[in-house]
């Protein structure tokens, strides 16, 4: 275990302006997940170097942590979603095989939505406040189409 790994609370607007970078910059794959993909998500992400994980349950903080359990454990006792951000350095067929499925409701190549199997389409609201960030008309977008959603 790396004990030097981050793992912090940081201010909501942080958290967006750190997502929105990557987004940005396209220099990072980002994975949305809802809740019930967490757990499955971070055991496959155990042996992938340089992600980062945005746990939200729409308080002004945000948990910032590269740490597995820390997301599992978070979603076993609040209604989370979280952005994972994975640097481009890592293949994107490791990637892919983190993600267990292909992912749905995505345009880039660089961005993937996980969904519930049967379930609808959704995207975190810290995903959506970040892409504001960005382009502005896509998050709206998502925001009238009723798919930026909470936990």
């Amino acid at each position: 275990m790396n004990f030097t790994s981050t793992h912090e609370l940081i201010p909501r607007p942080n958290a967006l302006e750190r997502i929105a970078a990557h987004l940005d910059a396209q220099d990072h794959y980002l994975i949305t997940s809802p809740p019930d993909t967490l757990g499955r998500l971070m055991q496959n992400l155990e042996d992938i170097p340089s992600w980062m994980a945005y746990v939200d349950n729409g308080s002004p903080t945000v948990l910032r942590t590269e740490r597995p359990g820390a997301v599992r454990l978070a979603g076993r006792i609040l209604d989370v979603a979280a952005v994972i951000v994975v640097a481009k350095t890592v293949p994107r067929r490791d990637v892919m095989a983190a993600i267990d499925r292909q992912p749905e409701g995505a345009q880039r190549e660089d961005v993937f939505v996980l969904t519930t199997p049967g379930g609808p389409t959704w995207w975190p609201v810290l995903f959506a406040d970040a892409l504001a960030l960005v382009d502005p008309a896509a998050a709206a977008d998502l925001r009238k189409e009723g798919l930026a959603q909470w936990p």
